[in-house]
């Protein structure tokens, strides 16, 4: 339950901020990225007032214990270099899973 616990938010923020390839270096928002959550947050003000209070809260547990947020951030940078790995090794499997994970996650974004 734990492993889901996790990743749920990060698939969430995700998709919320889209491509962090995208983002600013420094970590900022593009235009573009704004604009789209803007837009989402138009849609369905619960929902992004539910996705705003999920990330205060984040920050106010990593300002808490901030040598558990960097082993959590280490964690998913290892485990995210492993995804890279095995899709570079069989990247058909990779397609798969991922195709897998956005039906899962519209299911879960429209119930």
């Amino acid at each position: 339950m734990k492993k889901v616990t996790l990743l749920i938010p990060c698939l969430l923020a995700g998709l919320w901020m889209g491509s962090a390839a995208a983002a600013d270096p420094h970590g900022k928002l593009t235009d573009e990225q704004r604009a789209r959550i803007e837009a989402r947050c138009a849609e369905n003000p619960e929902r992004c007032e539910k996705v705003k209070d999920r990330l205060t809260e984040a920050k106010a547990r990593c300002d808490a214990n901030p040598a558990a947020c960097e082993a959590r951030k280490d964690e998913m940078k290892a485990r995210a270099e492993a995804r890279r790995e095995a899709c570079a090794a069989d990247p058909a499997a990779c397609a798969e899973q991922r195709d897998a994970v956005r039906e899962r996650v519209k299911q879960y974004q429209n119930p």
